[in-house]
């Protein structure tokens, strides 16, 4: 007897449906790309139960003929494309006819249309892919759709999703993105029958703005063409960055796209000019020839492939060389005090001396030059590094030699028959961590004289909710002031007289699964008072790094990633050989 069996076309259509609908978020994502492929110039959604109870999405748009309306919940029906040639000359959003489809095979969908020039508007009605009702119905111009109990005949996927909030606020999330890439279009949402918010059309920048909550003062704006392209970036100033990429936004041919491979090459061209302390919030918005561009890539359409991606390097170097005066850094290297030689490195006190490197303050009895020791007076210069140890010549030296640095990122380090090449800022963040970690094990707060107002979106401010009874035990005092926004009255004591805003901001707005919340807010503060790569560290500071790796074995940073990657001479000669 075969093993192996065809699927019924019921557990095919329920399969299909999931690669689509991943959650409401994705319902509110399709229903609203068919708004505007209909030349919709307003759209008003409503949201109850964070999407799972009932989505409904109306447009102004062209609306469906009667004919057409019933075809639309048909699996692979589309008006978008006609043959395989139209697959890759894509003008629409939509194009697979999957959408509708794959919704009313999770939910009861209801759909009432009126298309232009028709005096009476019509509504079908499907019950978890089975067609229940059409008939005539009053509608004016547009499109209504209502997408009721999501996932009821899926108790599996609907047991993943997160609460009513937090799906309320992803739903959120993927309508703001939509809308930067679609200005013209005047959009109302409401959140369980409440208004939420209201964007009249206007530009990009304005609309930006207002979602951020910053002033347009920090925007900066730069067109760039080169033909087949266009690009247009919209970015925050140097003034204004953010400790995530969450807030950057990428649109191809007007699609909001998620592409992890276009995303990292624009953000590694960023770091010339922001430095090592942020990313900017923005809107990249790329416009080619669709023949130059295939969309055909992820079920839900988040990822794109270009046909030249070489030229999207040159492209986005030009524009961001255009848009900053051609300037090689933001960040200047840090110097001496007048008269004095510059620094090349890292000082471990770090201002307020606390978690840096040390806890104990003293003045160096030596100078570095040359990997040599030379004595020097002692001084009563408190800004100058402090250490645990005091080196010696012996113990400096005997046991490795700093061999130098490579791209003031990279340390290069001899010990016995082994080249070491150590990434300076895994290490120093891990040196920090464990020190942090230390010196956490005791709860205590250090409240705040003037507290910290903090506001959050609807995602952050979801997981602050969730998190909430946590940061307490953790030393957090907060009060909420209103709906997105947080006042923070007293913080964890490792934490005082640091940035606190941008440690909770990276906890919050990022997707960082953690089951241990002291041990992620560790994390995150150490990776901020850590050195970034490229920035200076001084030989002393070199040495005290690499002292402690090898005392205390330190093999990864607090995030799991190796430290350093280890040649032995052997490899070596064998790697020259090959």
């Amino acid at each position: 007897m075969p093993k192996i069996n065809i699927l019924p076309e019921e557990i095919v259509a329920k399969i299909a449906a999931g690669e689509v609908i991943e959650r409401p978020a994705s319902v509110v994502k399709e229903l609203v790309e068919n708004s505007l492929d209909a030349g919709a110039t307003q759209i008003r959604i409503e949201l109850y139960g964070g999407g799972l109870e009932e989505i409904t999405v109306y447009d102004d748009g062209e609306g469906m003929e009667p004919e057409d309306l019933r075809l639309s919940v048909k699996r692979h029906a589309t008006s978008k494309i006609k043959s395989l040639s139209d697959l890759y000359s894509l003008l629409t959003l939509g194009f697979r006819g999957e959408a509708l489809a794959s919704i009313a095979e999770v939910s009861k969908l209801t759909i009432k249309s009126r298309a232009k020039g028709l005096n009476t508007g019509y509504e079908v009605y499907v019950e978890f892919g089975k067609e229940v009702s059409f008939k005539p119905s009053a509608l004016k111009q547009g499109t209504l759709v209502s997408v009721k109990d999501l996932f009821a005949n899926l108790p599996a996927r609907k047991a993943f999703l997160k609460s009513k909030r937090a799906e309320t606020a992803k739903a959120l999330e993927v309508i703001r993105g939509i809308m930067l890439s679609h200005p013209t279009v005047k959009w109302e949402v409401f959140v369980e029958g409440e208004p939420y918010f209201r964007i009249e059309a206007g530009s990009i920048e304005a609309i930006l703005a207002k979602l951020l909550s910053i002033d347009e003062r920090y925007l900066l704006t730069k067109e760039y063409a080169k033909l087949p392209y266009h690009l247009k970036l919209i970015l925050t100033s140097q003034e204004k960055v953010y400790p995530h990429t969450r807030y950057l936004y990428f649109f191809v041919n007007r699609r909001w796209v998620k592409d992890e491979r276009l995303g990292k090459l624009f953000v590694s061209l960023l770091k010339k000019y922001y430095g090592s302390y942020g990313f900017p919030a923005g809107v990249v918005s790329i416009s080619l020839p669709p023949q130059l561009v295939d969309f055909n890539v992820h079920p839900a359409k988040w990822e794109v492939r270009f046909r030249r991606e070489g030229d999207l390097f040159h492209l986005f170097s030009s524009a961001l060389e255009d848009l900053f005066g051609r300037r090689s850094s933001f960040i200047k290297e840090r110097t001496k005090r007048e008269g004095k030689e510059e620094i090349e490195d890292l000082p471990l006190s770090f201002g307020r001396d606390v978690y840096r490197v040390s806890e104990s303050d003293f003045v160096p009895s030596y100078e570095l030059k040359t990997n040599t020791l030379q004595p020097q007076e002692k001084t009563a210069e408190k800004s100058l590094p402090s250490f645990e140890k005091k080196y010696t010549p012996d113990d400096a030296l005997h046991d490795f030699r700093l061999i130098g640095a490579f791209k003031r990122s990279y340390l290069l380090v001899e010990r016995g028959d082994e080249l070491f090449i150590i990434d300076q800022h895994a290490l120093a963040e891990r040196i920090i961590y464990e020190r942090l970690k230390a010196k956490a094990k005791e709860v205590r707060t250090q409240k705040l004289i003037i507290g910290k107002t903090i506001p959050l979106d609807e995602v952050a401010f979801s997981r602050f909710l969730a998190l909430k009874d946590e940061l307490l035990r953790q030393g957090f005092i907060f009060k909420i002031l209103q709906e997105g926004t947080i006042l923070i009255l007293g913080v964890p004591d490792y934490l005082a007289g640091e940035d606190v805003e941008w440690v909770l901001r990276s906890l919050l707005e990022e997707e960082v699964p953690s089951l241990d919340l002291r041990d992620e807010l560790l994390k995150q503060a150490s990776c901020l008072l850590a050195r970034k790569k490229g920035e200076l560290f001084s030989e002393e500071e070199k040495l005290y790094l690499v002292e402690r790796m090898f005392r205390d074995s330190l093999f990864t940073c607090p995030h799991g990633r190796p430290i350093f990657y280890k040649l032995s001479l052997l490899d070596l000669k064998n790697l020259i050989k090959a």
